[in-house]
């Protein structure tokens, strides 16, 4: 049997501290590494793991120095030794959001742009698209020709029945006759989907998913700017951060 030590904590929550602690640096490395948000010292899992089940409640740091003050003399145990030193650190929670935050905003904020960008190319490319108005001139003469108007227009919604419309003779379909008619009169025309290659793009995109995206990311922005304020106006002495 090991020498007396002091542990307040119930055995399920300081195996998890122990476990936990065999995936990290030294608790004063830990504290260093947070201050300054040096990620050669702590990796991401790592961090994740800090935040989401190795906290020190205050319930737990009370318990402890109680504990240490009744008891003058006797070492902590790994458990609660490693709760004390990390509830040393002023604002410990948000420093872990603020650097999760850091890590995980150029990934993010790519995942958001790159679909917003084809967006906007999108749009260009069907202003400056030379085959995409071919083929509108013609369906738009083609209309004209079997409902015998001079309409100047038409709702986009009747693209989606091209393939469906057919000639009665051929059974080909209206598509089938534009695409002809488009080859026959322009010749210069290219292939549609190399012009708008970005519109295509976007149509693989989850839009949904992706403002839920952009509203996540203004949430964590905001949420990142209070815990900045928060640490950078403590007078504390612990708060030195990469303030970039």
């Amino acid at each position: 049997m090991g020498p007396k030590k002091i542990e307040v904590l119930d055995m399920k929550r300081s195996n998890a501290i122990n476990i936990g602690m065999k995936v990290l640096p030294p608790p004063r490395t830990i504290s260093t590494a947070l201050l300054k948000m040096d990620s050669s010292m702590i990796n991401r899992e790592g961090i994740e793991k800090l935040l989401h089940t190795m906290l020190p409640t205050e319930e737990e740091r009370e318990a402890i120095l109680n504990a240490q003050y009744q008891q003058q003399g006797v070492p902590l145990g790994q458990a609660e030794q490693f709760l004390l030193t990390l509830s040393a650190i002023s604002h410990l929670k948000p420093r872990l959001e603020l650097w999760l935050f850091k890590l995980d905003y150029d990934t993010t904020e790519q995942e958001i742009s790159e679909p917003l960008m084809d967006l906007k190319q999108g749009v260009q490319e069907l202003h400056t698209s030379k085959t995409l108005r071919y083929i509108l001139s013609v369906l738009l003469a083609l209309g004209n020709f079997l409902n015998g108007s001079e309409s100047r227009g038409f709702s986009l919604e009747y693209l989606a029945r091209l393939p469906e419309v057919k000639d009665t003779l051929h059974k080909h379909s209206l598509l089938h006759h534009v695409c002809s008619a488009v080859l026959e009169h322009f010749p210069d025309g290219t292939d549609l989907h190399s012009e708008l290659g970005a519109l295509c793009r976007c149509h693989r995109v989850d839009w949904t998913e992706l403002q839920q995206k952009l509203d996540k990311l203004e949430r964590d922005c905001k949420q990142s700017i209070e815990h900045y304020k928060v640490i950078f106006k403590s007078p504390d002495k612990t708060k030195p951060l990469h303030s970039k």
